[in-house]
């Protein structure tokens, strides 16, 4: 499965973060199994906990990006991308 498919996607920006938030959780799923959801990162030590940092902090970039996109497409509303982006990853977790 392509993890970030949703970027390329020929369709409005709210629709893209609906493709983004599907794949990130299959993908997660799939790689870290279903509890890996409910960790806290803050929990995690050494070179995995930097893998799994740096990983995150890529996905927020993306989905903020993707965020905004849907902002100036209309297909959002005006929104600060980071707190959305915060909601929305809470809600998934």
């Amino acid at each position: 499965m392509q993890r970030w498919r949703a970027v390329e996607a020929p369709v409005p920006g709210l629709d893209r973060i609906r493709l983004a938030l599907r794949d990130y959780l299959l993908n997660t799923m799939v790689e870290l199994g279903v509890p890996a959801l409910i960790l806290e990162d803050n929990a995690l030590q050494g070179a995995h906990s930097q893998r799994i940092l740096r990983k995150r902090d890529g996905d927020e970039t993306r989905m903020r990006t993707l965020v905004r996109d849907g902002i100036e497409d209309g297909s959002i509303l005006r929104v600060e991308p980071k707190i959305a982006v915060f909601m929305l990853l809470g809600a998934v977790h």
